[in-house]
């Protein structure tokens, strides 16, 4: 009988959560998950959902916060493009 203990079990990336994701779900899918080790696979697999959810938002919000600095830069350049050609000279 497997031991499965969610709390020892570290998160170390989204990858690795994703592919440990992925082999849960596979061993449903397969019918490999005996009664005795059910609850601690959801648990599991309950917990990866979560980690790779908020990795998901924090590189979101990472990505926005970028995207707003790049922004005001792109606006000003087409502007000056466009001041440049509306001159008569």
């Amino acid at each position: 009988m497997e031991d499965f203990q969610v709390a020892d079990d570290k998160i170390k990336g989204f990858e690795q959560a994703k592919q440990e994701l992925q082999k849960i779900l596979g061993e449903f899918d397969h019918d490999q998950v005996g009664l005795d080790t059910l609850v601690g696979r959801l648990k599991r697999a309950k917990e990866l959902i979560e980690f790779c959810t908020k990795r998901i938002r924090q590189i979101e919000t990472e990505a926005k916060e970028i995207v707003k600095t790049i922004e005001p830069r792109e606006s000003s350049r087409n502007e000056a493009n466009i001041s440049k050609e509306d001159a008569p000279f």
